[in-house]
């Protein structure tokens, strides 16, 4: 069965080497700049140097510049390596200039986003990467102007700013930065004329979980049981089954709907890293993202009874539903809210009588002017083919629709790296409106440290509103909404 039939854009793990290879051998192309931000000649990474400055730096200056970012007194030389993979040579290889940089200490992967950063701003192209003998590590590949990059090492250069997800063929690699380049490196052609907002994934707009949902509803068993072989979370084969992949499919929805953060985290290990979550157990899914981009809520009442004017759901919240011995533990995105404020996801559904039925649905949650409708009171309230959320639940929000949800702004610390397109894309909040509230001259660096203000939109006036904001809509109309 071919895997990457399933119209998704996810990047699964079994990429063809070939295709890889392909995106490899052609010449690094000119992408044209997207006109929805601000000029890529005037927009400059925090912490990026000069051109002058960069070209008079060596390997191991560019790392102590690197350290002078990191909140911790050991230098970032600490951490060298002796050798790495490559996977060209298919061999273990002395740098030769090339550093390779052991992270085995960190509890979680979003902490080596600092690192990372770092040393970008000092002129390597960091690849984060786990292998068997060396575990995980950064591979920084310096640029230096002036010098080429040893041919061995010209692959990773090539893909790095090829596309969102370009990568060479080497399977130790997780993931990188998708951060603009410096201006320097494109002045010295290291990297192509690119906008600060070069990746697909950036963009302010909200995610679009609808659309990004669609793709996934499957009304039979056999549809799906092959969308969750797509979706591909066991790597020994066509095992996957739909009875158990509420946690892969959650990530699907999210990373086809690019709502994942655009920085580097657990996450990007694949729709592996949110199967068989257990939040109160193991921490997974909510211990994948760093405490400070989501908020978290706490019910011991059972989710058919919960009375959701306390607190309405929106489009991005994920549900953690425990259960007794009865039941069943369930993860879940909400995807939409219709005009009438009817809340909906698309999840898995398993029904045990009167015949086993197993499928894929938009399926409806609550609605606030039919309270006793609504899976939430039918199919998941049935003890005969099991219970969800009757021990209680947990309510995941993204820290960029709570500052909207409840109007209150949000404050954001520039780090290396740091550019107003940046920002306004880890917010989801218009970049204008940003430079507005902090007066940020916009011809000006910003200053790695200072810390800016993210002003909450004025999205949610109105108990009801239509339409949701999407990747594709600009503008957002509010409507007191009612049933007719």
């Amino acid at each position: 069965m071919d895997r990457l039939s399933l119209q998704t854009g996810i990047l699964f793990k079994g990429l063809s080497v070939l295709c890889a290879f392909a995106i490899l051998c052609t010449p690094l192309a000119r992408v044209s700049a997207s006109s929805e931000f601000l000029d890529p000649q005037i927009e400059e990474p925090a912490g990026c140097l000069s051109l002058e400055k960069q070209a008079a730096m060596t390997v191991m200056r560019m790392l102590d510049y690197a350290s002078s970012f990191i909140p911790t007194n050991s230098p970032l030389s600490n951490r060298s390596l002796p050798r790495g993979w490559n996977s060209l040579t298919s061999s273990y290889q002395e740098g030769g200039g090339v550093l390779f940089l052991s992270f085995n200490d960190l509890k979680q992967l979003y902490e080596i986003n600092d690192y990372a950063r770092a040393l970008y701003v000092a002129g390597f192209l960091p690849w984060v990467r786990q292998d068997p003998l060396y575990g995980l590590h950064i591979l920084a590949i310096p640029l230096i102007p002036g010098k080429t990059v040893p041919q061995t090492w010209e692959a990773y250069v090539q893909a790095y700013w090829s596309s969102d997800d370009s990568r060479p063929p080497d399977k130790t690699i997780i993931t990188k930065l998708r951060l603009a380049p410096c201006r320097w490196m494109q002045q010295a052609r290291f990297a192509p004329s690119l906008s600060a907002s070069w990746m697909e994934s950036s963009s302010w707009h909200y995610p679009d979980l609808d659309r990004g949902s669609r793709p996934f509803i499957a009304p039979t068993y056999a549809s799906a049981i092959k969308v969750a072989v797509q979706i591909n979370w066991v790597e020994n084969g066509d095992v996957e089954s739909p009875t158990n992949m509420c946690g892969p499919l959650t990530w699907a929805i999210l990373q086809q709907s690019r709502a994942f953060p655009p920085m580097i985290g657990g996450w990007e290990k694949g729709p592996i890293s949110f199967w068989l979550p257990s939040p109160k157990q193991t921490g997974r899914p909510w211990n994948l993202f760093p405490s400070g981009y989501y908020y978290k809520r706490s019910f011991s009442t059972p989710l058919s009874q919960f009375n959701f004017e306390n607190f309405p759901l929106y489009p991005g919240d994920l549900i953690y539903a425990y259960s007794e011995a009865d039941g069943f533990d369930h993860i879940f995105v909400i995807t939409e809210i219709d005009r009438y404020g009817r809340r909906y996801a698309v999840s898995n559904v398993v029904i045990m009588k009167p015949q086993i039925s197993v499928t894929i649905d938009r399926v409806l949650i609550y609605d606030p002017f039919k309270p006793d409708r609504g899976i939430l009171k039918s199919t998941w309230n049935d003890i005969v083919n099991g219970r969800t959320g009757h021990n209680g639940f947990e309510v995941f929000r993204w820290s960029w629709l709570q500052k909207d949800v409840s109007g209150v702004a949000a404050s954001h610390k520039i780090q290396a790296g740091d550019t107003l397109a940046s920002i306004a894309t880890l917010w989801h909040t218009d970049p204008t409106l940003i430079a507005d509230r902090n007066q940020l001259d916009s011809s000006k660096q910003l200053q790695i440290g200072e810390v800016i203000t993210i002003p909450a939109a004025s999205l949610f006036p109105w108990k009801f509103y239509d339409p949701f904001p999407t990747a594709k809509d600009r503008w957002i109309f509010l409507h007191e909404r009612r049933p007719e």
